[in-house]
């Protein structure tokens, strides 16, 4: 009789634990019945909740339950199984929850935890850093935001030929005392974006930066097989296509710009 009583108090005293711990939590036999489920449990899924005797692995299949994902087609109760489940809820919020599966004796017992919040702070640290990545990539070539990213802090190189653009507006000063600080802005804007535009049809070309009213560009510094004919000829493409762009602009925005280009083809050229 001792021993009984020492059972039931275990068994009251497991009970009560599993009953107030704030992780949903369900207990299931080697058929998948439940055994039993806490509060958690009951709280999160409301009226889809399980009652003794149901079938634990028809529930974990149930779609108008769970949310269909990868985690959640491949879901089988086995022990030390692992992954992250989704529930709509009546608001319509999206649950994240983790989910463990671990044997206990003859029984399965099944751990889910919240991880919304997790989920969503990855989520957001996710898109801020393709925030930056593009922010990145639109500063420097390809091949060097991987060396950016990793670290990398003394970035040199040396090329054996290259081509240096540079263009400039012609009367940039009196122009712009011309006119107002918001026009002046919006029309070199548009006429960045028309040169970034022509400076992509050279697979060689590189845009390096821009200073005021010059636009600097390369050709050449970053191809894997120098090619001084090639860099040359595309810079050259590029400078005409650039004068183009300011007449097309002088079209639309009735100003009367003109630009000179500048290029130079020579080398051993350093970088860094």
């Amino acid at each position: 009789n001792e021993t009984k009583d020492l059972t039931n108090r275990d068994q009251i005293y497991y009970d009560s634990i599993l009953m107030e711990m704030p992780n949903a939590i369900i207990v299931c036999d080697q058929n998948f019945k439940l055994i039993q489920s806490n509060r958690a449990f009951d709280r999160l899924f409301g009226k889809n909740k399980l009652e003794d005797g149901d079938d634990v692995k028809q529930f974990f299949t149930n779609s108008s339950i769970f949310v269909p994902n990868e985690a959640f087609n491949d879901f089988t109760i086995t022990n030390n199984h692992e992954c992250t489940l989704m529930i709509k809820q009546e608001d319509e919020t999206i649950v994240h929850l983790q989910t463990n599966v671990l044997a206990v004796g003859s029984n399965y017992s099944i751990t889910m935890s919240d991880v919304s919040q997790i989920v969503s702070y990855n989520q957001l640290i996710k898109e801020e850093k393709s925030k930056s990545d593009k922010l990145l990539a639109s500063i420097l070539p390809p091949n060097l935001v991987a060396r950016v990213q990793a670290g990398e802090k003394k970035i040199s190189f040396a090329v054996p030929s290259a081509t240096i653009l540079f263009m400039d507006i012609v009367e940039f000063t009196p122009w712009c005392a011309s006119g107002t600080a918001t026009g002046v802005m919006s029309i070199l804007n548009l006429l960045y974006r028309y040169f970034d535009a022509s400076l992509a049809q050279g697979k060689t070309l590189t845009k390096i930066k821009c200073i005021g009213d010059c636009y600097m560009a390369a050709g050449g510094i970053f191809s894997e097989l120098n090619q001084p004919a090639v860099h040359a000829k595309e810079a050259v493409e590029f400078g005409l296509a650039a004068i183009d762009n300011v007449m097309q602009l002088n079209q639309e925005k009735n100003e009367k710009l003109q630009i000179r280009v500048g290029i130079n083809t020579g080398g051993p050229v350093v970088a860094g």
